[in-house]
Parts: C-alpha cells; sequence; structure tokens
C-alpha cells in the first residue's frame, strides 16, 4: 500500500471512529463502513481500526470472520500500474488519467460497482518494455494512454 493511500485510508478510519466513537461494539460499524467505501478491509484499515480503539487483532478478526467481511478485494478486474522508476516517466500520468476516468475509480482504490481495483504494483521485470500494466494476470507492455483506452474497452 502506498503512503498516500495508508493516509486516506487513516484518515478515513479516523472519520469513522470519531462517528461511531471508540468502544469496542464500535469496530462493526467501522469495518462495514470501510467495505462499502472501498469494497474490503485492508489490513492496514485493520491495524488503524485496532490502534484507534485500542482493541487486539483477535477482537477484529473475529468481527470479520464472524461478519464475512472481506478482507481481501473482490472484484472482476484488477488493473495493476508498475510503479518501476522507468514505468512511472513514461506517460504514467495520462495512463492513470484514461483509467481512473473510464472507471470513476482512484488509483488505489476500487470501484463503486465493485468492479475494478486500480493499483501500483512493484517491478513486473520489463523495464525494457515499459510502461506496463496488468490486468488479473495479464501483463500488457508499452502501454500508451490510447492503448490503455482499447484494452479497457474489451473488458466486459
Amino acid at each position: 500500500m502506498l503512503l498516500e493511500e495508508k493516509i486516506r485510508t487513516s484518515e478515513e478510519v479516523k472519520k469513522l471512529v470519531k462517528k461511531y466513537g471508540t468502544k469496542q461494539s464500535s469496530i462493526l460499524p467501522i469495518l462495514k463502513a470501510l467495505q462499502k467505501k472501498y469494497g474490503y478491509v485492508s489490513q492496514f484499515a485493520q491495524n488503524e481500526v485496532m490502534r484507534l480503539l485500542n482493541v487486539s487483532y483477535v477482537d477484529v478478526n473475529n468481527v470479520i470472520s464472524f461478519h464475512k467481511i472481506l478482507d481481501k478485494p473482490q472484484v472482476k478486474y484488477t488493473i495493476r500500474l508498475c510503479r518501476s522508476v522507468n514505468c512511472r516517466t513514461r506517460a504514467k500520468d495520462e495512463i492513470i488519467k484514461v483509467i481512473e476516468k473510464k472507471y470513476k475509480v482512484k488509483l488505489g482504490e476500487i470501484s463503486k460497482d465493485n468492479k475494478v481495483h486500480f493499483k501500483f504494483t512493484g517491478c513486473l521485470g520489463l523495464c525494457h518494455l515499459g510502461p506496463v500494466i496488468s490486468i488479473n494476470d495479464r501483463v500488457y507492455t508499452q502501454v500508451t494512454p490510447k492503448k490503455v483506452e482499447k484494452l479497457l474497452s474489451m473488458l466486459k
């Protein structure tokens, strides 16, 4: 998880703690609100809930398990953009804009319809063919904003 995502998640958890309070009974409504917003509750978000409510891992994990709160994204497409130096310097901002506009999703988030999770990934080892994105398990190299538009149009 990137620093920007951690900051955004931390701020969201703080807002929810302010709304629901710091009692142990606040765990469930906070986790449900996080799942509704992000489609799942990341490990970082769980850690923030534990820290801010001063509860244990077991307390949070029991709520997640019992109420079947998702701790991993359940989406149709996971779009990953390589964040290596080489990929970052080649049209990265334009590619991000294309994906964000098409799915109305910010980098690091899940679309409201839970169709797309858009995030950075570590180097995919194809620096000489960057920029690189992957959609689910398929890797695409030398992508341009126009090529990304075409790839996205093929997703159902």
